[in-house]
């Protein structure tokens, strides 16, 4: 961080993968802050997340369910965990990508 300059915290959830247009306006929103630092925070959530818990929920057996659940094995859930995750790093690389034609943001 600079010396003397306060960071200011941005946080931006997003529903999809951010093109680089939706990058630059997301950044110009806090181009005018010189003396801070913009440290941003992407959350990007999971696709699909409803039927990544739902297909999990079968694993832990709970018998108070009212339909039974699925039968998912140990190796199943971590196919799945595998695939959730190799899918929300692609999505965040391609939304964390710069510059969006501008000047590059500080790096902390």
């Amino acid at each position: 961080m600079e010396a003397g300059a306060e960071r200011y915290d941005v946080v931006v959830l997003v529903e999809q993968t951010l093109t680089p247009a939706d990058a630059k306006v997301v950044w110009q929103l806090h181009e005018g802050l010189d003396d801070q630092v913009v440290h941003y925070h992407l959350l990007l959530p999971m696709e699909d997340a409803a039927a990544a818990v739902e297909a999990s929920m079968g694993a832990l057996g709970g018998h108070d369910l009212v339909v039974p659940p699925p039968s998912v094995n140990a190796e199943e859930i971590q196919v799945l965990r595998e695939q959730c995750r190799s899918d929300a790093e692609k999505a965040l690389g391609a939304s964390l990508e710069w510059p969006p034609d501008g000047p590059s943001p500080s790096s902390p």
